[in-house]
């Protein structure tokens, strides 16, 4: 996966009050963490840790989310 930075779209698996099965969350990169874990806003709020292989780019939004 090619380096994130702080500001990018991503999609984080979380476990955290998710059970086994966890959960894909929509965020943006907040903070890089040593040894190439990131830190994650979630966008429906809060925050999570998540290591390289509990990530992955969004793609670009292409039109805007209906209300």
């Amino acid at each position: 996966m090619d380096l994130l930075r702080v500001g990018d779209l991503v999609q984080a698996f979380d476990t955290d009050g998710w059970g086994p099965e966890g959960a894909w969350l929509c965020g943006t990169v907040y903070q890089l963490l040593p040894r190439g874990r990131y830190r994650v806003a979630c966008s429906a709020g809060g925050m999570t840790d998540v290591s390289a292989d509990q990530i992955r780019p969004c793609a670009p939004v292409r039109a805007p989310i209906a209300a």
